[in-house]
């Protein structure tokens, strides 16, 4: 956590988790984080996942539904369709770089 927090410039618990991270947290109903974490985490998710950050920003992008009625709330990327998205993707950069080691 304390690596988290100096990547994304906080230097405190207080101040790395904001509101949404609080509300949702833990209680497993919403699969939607703000599009502000998920840039706060696109650098370290492509470090872990040896991804281009380009291509994490791309499937960031694909997976943020819209407020809901297009204005009560803000757009939010659905973690859940993100993380099948970056699954299939690991998968198919693996496959290809398999088949080129033949």
């Amino acid at each position: 956590m304390q690596d988290f927090r100096l990547e994304s410039g906080r230097r405190t618990a207080k101040a790395c988790f904001n509101r949404s991270w609080k509300t949702c947290f833990g209680i497993g109903l919403d699969p939607h984080i703000t599009s502000e974490n998920a840039r706060l985490q696109a650098d370290r998710v492509a470090k872990a996942r040896s991804l281009s950050i380009e291509k994490v920003r791309e499937l960031l992008q694909q997976n943020t539904d819209p407020a809901d009625l297009g204005f009560l709330g803000d757009p939010g990327v659905n973690v859940l369709r993100l993380n099948l998205a970056l699954d299939a993707t690991g998968t198919d950069e693996h496959q290809t770089a398999m088949a080129g080691s033949r």
